[in-house]
This record gives structure tokens, sequence and C-alpha cells, in this order.
């Protein structure tokens, strides 16, 4: 009789480590759905595989890494702005090397947004993606690294389904099409003694063409739809710059008037739901409302959006 009882016991035991499997597989199998169905469902957030993407990423040094990820040349150009760069920080923080920008704002409970919107005012550029350290693997030639920025935990405004895109983007990208610029070689930056007597750099020339053409969107371009800015009587010197950051997306600035009332509020575009309106929105975090009879782009600025440009 022991010898049967044995026996038994070592016939269950295939039976325990067949459903074991069975039920492991079976919720791999559920979480691979769960995983297709997000991609197939859940829009991305900045991403669409065809608009170029631009996401400031700081390194370890302190330098911002402005990455272009532009499908229309099937290119992606890195921008290194020194650290030791004065910059005028958005949201009326004044003026700090932008090596300390991220940390001034995990201080001030912004967080790296502050990066994007800084490098868009200070220097012209549209900037909409940021992200800390970890998404420098986007950047590179290396499969294991790209893939290493889509999985790995890191701060950042991306969203899972922008990393996955951007991903199979940059493995598509060869040699020939990647291009790395550092700011401290081109006229748009000049070396000199900063406010605390500290070498460093400070932004001189904001018409460098050559740097600006790496931001401008083929398809904006191509819609060639203009935008009409109305902004309160005491802006006119800011709504210029943001005049001049949209002109460098591709889009025209037909107008600017004056906002007769409600002049304490964020921003608002007015629009079809174009590609246009889309970009403008994402790039000053703007709220858009879509109007079928609308003709052109309206933007609105308030006193709000001024105090955080």
């Amino acid at each position: 009789m022991p010898i049967k009882s044995h026996r038994t016991a070592q016939k269950r035991k295939p039976k325990t480590s067949k459903s074991f499997w069975r039920y492991l597989l079976g919720f791999f199998g559920f979480i691979t759905l769960v995983f297709i169905a997000y991609l197939i469902l859940v829009p991305a957030k900045y991403w669409d595989g065809k608009s170029r993407l631009a996401l400031a990423i700081q390194d370890k040094s302190g330098a911002v890494k402005l990455s272009v990820f532009d499908p229309q040349t099937e290119s992606i150009t890195v921008i290194t702005v020194p650290a030791n760069t004065q910059v005028d920080v958005a949201r009326q923080l004044g003026e700090w090397k932008i090596g300390s920008v991220w940390k001034l704002g995990e201080n001030e409970k912004i967080g790296g947004s502050i990066i994007s919107e800084t490098v868009t005012k200070t220097l012209r550029l549209p900037t909409e993606g940021w992200a800390d350290m970890g998404a420098l693997g986007f950047t590179k030639d290396n499969n294991l690294a790209i893939w290493q920025s889509v999985i790995g935990a890191y701060k950042t405004n991306l969203s899972l389904k922008d990393r996955i895109g951007i991903a199979f983007f940059a493995q598509s990208v060869k040699s020939p099409q990647r291009n790395e610029i550092d700011l401290s070689q081109t006229p748009l930056l000049i070396r000199t003694k900063l406010s605390d007597g500290s070498l460093g750099y400070e932004v001189r020339d904001l018409s460098v063409a050559q740097i600006s053409a790496y931001f401008a969107d083929a398809r904006i371009s191509e819609e060639n739809i203009g935008v009409s800015i109305f902004y309160p009587r005491s802006r006119m010197q800011e709504v210029q710059k943001l005049g001049e950051i949209i002109q460098i997306l591709g889009v025209k600035v037909t107008s600017l008037e004056l906002l007769t009332q409600d002049l304490v509020f964020n921003c608002k575009i007015v629009s079809q739901g174009n590609l246009t309106a889309k970009k403008i929105a994402e790039v000053f975090n703007c709220k858009t409302e879509i109007k079928n009879n609308q003709t052109g782009i309206q933007l609105l600025v308030g006193e709000e959006f001024f105090r955080r440009f």
C-alpha cells in the first residue's frame, strides 16, 4: 500500500505543473491582448509618426539635448545647449544657468516642463516634449539603448505610446541622417562673463536659420493656415516673441489683435481641428475649441499665459 500511494503522488505532479504553466500562459496572453488594445485604442500624446517632435532632455552634466525627431526628413538632430548657458527662465523665474533649471522646476513644484518652456521662450525654438536623462537612448544608434528608453522609469511628459513610436522611428534612422550640433559653436551663443561672475554662454543671435530650420514642420507649411493672435494691450513685446516662435513652426501670423474683455485667462485655440492648431496647442499647452465654420486659426492669450511665458 505505501508503494502504491507513492506512485500515485508521482503521477499527480505533472498535472500540477501543466496547470501552473497553463495559467501562466493565459495570464501573459491576457496582458498581451490588453497591451495590443492599448496601442490600438489609446491615441499617442505627441508622436503621430508623421510630424516632427522636439524633445528637451537634460543629461547628467546639466546640458540640455534638444532632440528633434523628424519623419518628413527621416532624421534625428541633437542640439546641445551647454549647462553654463544663461537663460531667461519661463514663468518669470529670472535668469539662471540652464543646468540649474530642472532643479529649479522641482523646487517650484513645476516639474520638467520648465525645461521645454524655457527653451521655447529663450531660444525661440518650439519644443513640446521634455524628459530627464532616461530618454537619451532615443538619440543613440543602438537598439538596446533605444528600448531601454521605452521601458525605463524616468520623468517625462511622453506617454508609453509616444515612447514606443519614437523607438521604432529611431531604429529606422541610419547614421547619415543623425546630426549633432553644439550651440556653443554657432553664432546663437556667445562666450562671456555671466551675472554671477563665472564664464559661460549668453544667447546672442536668434536669427540663425541653420538651427531654426530643424524645428519647422513641413506638414504645417503644407496646410498653409494663418493664425490671428489676440492679446492684452500691455503685452505687445511678449506677443511679438510669441509670433516669432509660431512662425518658426512654419505658421504664418496673419494679424495681431487686441483683446477687448476677459483678459484673465490662459490660452485657447479656436480652429477646425487641423494639425497646425494641434501643434501650437502642444507647444504652448493651450486649450482647444473646434468650430467647423472657423476660417484660419484664432489664438487667444490672456494674462495667465504671459505669467508662465
